[in-house]
């Protein structure tokens, strides 16, 4: 532990932007007092104390096992003391690793939250973000399956220190040389980013709000903080080497990213990085398990409130968090994609958590390879929307039961080609490739109605990363609720990619914007060969209509409902 209390004590003292920057308005409502020697650690609520004390907190696997919980009935016992034979293991080594640290208290999720209350969970719940902002240290329990597995590991100590090797030249017989070899961790991240713990959904925001994590791994400690990540043998600066760097960004609403907001600092991170970051979250968020599909809004809720005050901060307006996206950047974060689609979504048949047009509304890893890229033209707008949020906190999730859609104004077409024909290529001038994403994986083609096109977004290729598209069209897949009226749901996603003309790498377009003169190319040849059709109209143009008539009615704006 020595070396963990050195880590702690160079952070605290020098580094400026891992100390919280403003009090804590929200205290946690109960802490563990730990208690000296030969005392019980006890339940404390912070409403008797005079004023919050430093404390830590823990990062866990729950697992499958019965372990000690905080319920109504036992809240006085707890408060009365823990005893030792029912405090389990992870729970008692995260104990003796706060006392060592010098700290008299700590926050665990399972002692410190009345777990059959629903009340207890939503009032908590809104104060995670800063529970975990102001910790003075989250200790993380990596190799854990369960509470009962414990921080510490037998491992081999001669791991972390160096090798010392001695050799003597040919010819140099009086002089002996002395060899260091240090054992350079390349597996750092990946030891990190495959614990156990850290396959857990509600550990990813423990993670990066805490200013500091201290890792128990299975041949090593770890240190996390928003200026550096340190194991016992090796040493990095995130941002300023990136030689030495993990090999993931393990830093994201830290310091590299700008959310969180010392008091009186100027924020250099603008707009779009925010929202490109946030999606990275849910991204990663997304990959990661949940025990009960109920949590999926509520153990992101941290890192959802923390980006609200960081947008609104940036934009001074009201960002609006609606399941799991940000309005008003709604229309370009509608197009994400499952990663894996599995040939039935549980959430959407067996239970409502979030709509469809929500990354929420599968399971399973989500990525969205759009980002918020510039010269994007929006081919469609939201222009309203009605969603009714668990006990009015749009951070818990969707109300179940309660009606939750967007009002979108664009053009939709009806797909008439077979859906289940994943990329097809459509010929023209310039050549084009129609590509589907589906949320679900396809089983059979025939229990598929008919699909629907809703156009979003057209832009520009980059040159430094694709040569060979010149613009991408994506929009969104939709099944349509009845055929009476516009109302829709989704399916997956869709794109367009019209290739450049010949070989040669000629940019003039993109520099002009003349880019946006595909958009017809793209319809005209959908339509040519029959992919589109005009939804509600059974045929194609009539012959004698012109072609400013067919293309007004190709591009004509729907009224239409996502649900």
């Amino acid at each position: 532990m020595a070396k963990a209390f050195s880590w702690l004590q160079a952070c605290d003292s020098g580094h400026k932007i891992c100390k919280a920057s403003e009090p804590c308005a929200a205290w946690p409502t109960r802490l563990v007092h730990i208690g000296g020697q030969g005392q019980l650690p006890r339940l404390v609520p912070t409403a008797t104390l005079a004023a919050l004390p430093k404390y830590t907190t823990l990062s866990h696997c729950w697992g499958t096992r019965p372990t000690l919980r905080l319920m109504e009935a036992n809240l006085e016992a707890l408060v009365g003391g823990l005893r030792p034979n029912e405090v389990p293991k992870s729970y008692a080594d995260a104990i003796e690793v706060t006392r060592a640290l010098g700290v008299k208290y700590i926050w665990i999720d399972s002692l410190c939250i009345i777990q059959d209350s629903a009340a207890d969970w939503q009032s908590e719940s809104k104060n995670m973000a800063s529970i975990y902002t102001h910790t003075y240290c989250n200790i993380s329990a990596l190799e854990s399956a369960d509470s009962h597995g414990g921080c510490f590991r037998q491992r081999d100590p001669s791991f972390s220190r160096p090798l010392l090797l001695r050799t003597q030249w040919v010819g140099l017989e009086d002089e002996l040389w002395t060899w260091e070899f240090q054992r350079y961790s390349i597996e750092h991240g990946k030891e990190i980013e495959e614990a156990p713990v850290n396959y857990r959904a509600w550990v990813l925001q423990e993670r990066q709000l805490a200013p500091r994590t201290l890792q128990f791994g299975r041949i090593m400690l770890y240190w996390e903080c928003r200026e550096t990540v340190s194991s016992e043998i090796q040493q990095f600066w995130p941002g300023v080497d990136d030689s030495v760097s993990p090999p993931d960004r393990l830093l994201i609403f830290r310091s590299e990213a700008g959310l969180a907001i010392p008091a009186g600092s100027v924020l250099t991170e603008n707009l779009v990085d925010c929202i490109d970051r946030w999606t990275r979250v849910v991204e990663q968020y997304s990959a990661a398990a949940l025990t009960f599909r109920s949590d999926k809004f509520v153990a992101i809720s941290a890192l959802a409130r923390e980006t609200k005050r960081v947008l609104d901060h940036m934009t001074n307006q009201d960002n609006q968090y609606l399941a799991g996206l940000w309005r008003p950047y709604l229309e370009r974060q509608l197009i994400w994609q499952v990663a894996e689609p599995r040939p039935t979504s549980t959430q959407r048949e067996d239970g409502f958590t979030a709509p469809s047009w929500s990354w929420a509304s599968v399971d399973g890893r989500v990525y969205a390879d759009y980002r918020m890229r510039k010269n994007v033209k929006l081919l469609a707008a939201v222009i309203g929307h009605h969603l009714v949020p668990i006990a009015g906190d749009p951070f818990l999730g969707v109300a179940p039961g309660s009606p939750a859609s967007l009002t979108i104004r664009g053009p939709c077409w009806s797909l008439a080609d077979d859906p289940s024909d994943r990329t097809k290529a459509l010929g023209g001038e310039p050549p084009m490739e129609l590509r589907l994403y589906w949320d679900i994986a396809i089983v059979s083609p025939s229990v598929r109605a008919p699909a629907y096109l809703l156009p979003l977004t057209l832009e520009p290729a980059d040159p430094f990363i694709i040569h060979n598209w010149q613009v991408t069209l994506r929009g969104l897949l939709l099944e349509r609720v009845s055929c009476s009226t516009m109302a829709f749901r989704r399916l997956g996603s869709f794109l367009i990619q019209a290739w450049r003309k010949g070989e040669q790498e000629d940019f003039s377009d993109m520099e002009t914007e003349n880019w946006g003169l595909y958009l017809p190319r793209i319809i005209q040849v959908g339509f040519k060969v029959n992919l589109f059709r005009l939804v509600d109209v059974p045929d194609q143009m009539d012959a004698s209509a012109t072609k400013a008539d067919a293309w007004k009615r190709i591009v004509a704006p729907h009224i239409i409902k996502l649900e």
